[in-house]
């Protein structure tokens, strides 16, 4: 069996989360939703639901993850057999997140290359020609590519380059 890759550096793992907290859902959903619910008095249940859920959730997950060096689905088959159809809806969550989350990716890399070629950029063109699902694909393939050539290579070069860039954005 193949040495599991590990991260290249503490600032690169540091990066990956940086860049997970401020990912599309967060900067483009948050806002909304926070109008939609009442304003300031939605932050209560939100920061409770991040503390008592998402905070011990996330310390789980890496601690599973670096006792039993395995997928979500052999962790939790070691941990104990019966939990592993656990493993397998949490492998299909995550995989419509995922295509939820490349259709957005698509949408705004859609949007970042028109406005650097100074085309006029109207959603609804977007969504009713061939261009959504041809920026969905684009995304994907590039997605791939960069999780391919692994932790060091792949997705931690590609965060110590695209997190820098919200804050140059900002």
């Amino acid at each position: 069996m193949p040495a599991r890759e590990k991260w290249g550096s503490q600032t690169g793992f540091l990066l990956a989360g940086i860049g997970s907290a401020l990912g599309l859902g967060n900067v483009w959903w948050f806002p909304y939703i926070v109008g939609q619910n009442g304003g300031g008095a939605f932050l209560i249940p939100y920061l409770v639901s991040v503390l008592l859920l998402g905070i011990p959730l996330m310390i789980l997950e890496f601690a599973v993850g670096r006792e039993f060096k395995g997928s979500v689905v052999s962790s939790l088959r070691k941990i104990r057999s019966k939990f592993k159809w656990v493993g397998f809806v949490t492998l299909i969550v995550t995989m419509v997140v995922l295509s939820y989350y490349l259709v957005i990716t698509g949408w705004t890399f859609a949007f970042f290359l028109f406005a650097l070629t100074g085309t006029e950029f109207v959603f609804d063109n977007l969504m009713h020609t061939y261009l959504s699902p041809a920026f969905f694909t684009i995304v994907v393939f590039v997605t791939s590519f960069i999780v391919a050539r692994g932790i060091r290579s792949g997705i931690e070069k590609t965060n110590m380059m695209m997190v820098p860039a919200f804050v140059v954005e900002s």
